[in-house]
């Protein structure tokens, strides 16, 4: 309960390429150890191709993404397979430090 913020999106769509998010926020947090005010950006990309096409059932389910939050520069990538439920994530943490798993959702309806 020490961290807020304020943050507005937009998402605009790109017919037959794919769907552009654009992120920006301001962040305060009361902590004193650990004081990362100020602003943070980020942009996503998620692929969407005509299904005609090859390309679109290797990119479906790819966001790529970049992230400034004040101090680093982060990017990265997400590949949904298998209708959502698994997820490989890899990103590059201040853009040198790799960082890599598997999400694993379970979709309660």
């Amino acid at each position: 309960w020490n961290r807020y913020y304020l943050a507005a999106t937009k998402h605009v769509p790109f017919q037959g390429i794919g769907d552009l998010g654009i992120h920006g926020a301001y962040v305060y947090n009361k902590r004193k150890q650990y004081h990362l005010n100020g602003p943070a950006l980020g942009a996503n990309f998620q692929c969407a191709l005509p299904e005609t096409t090859f390309l679109h059932k290797a990119s479906h389910g790819l966001d790529l993404r970049a992230a400034y939050d004040s101090r680093t520069v982060n990017i990265g990538g997400q590949y949904s397979f298998w209708k959502d439920y698994i997820n490989a994530i890899i990103e590059l943490n201040d853009c040198k430090y790799p960082s890599a798993g598997l999400l694993f959702k379970v979709h309660l309806k």
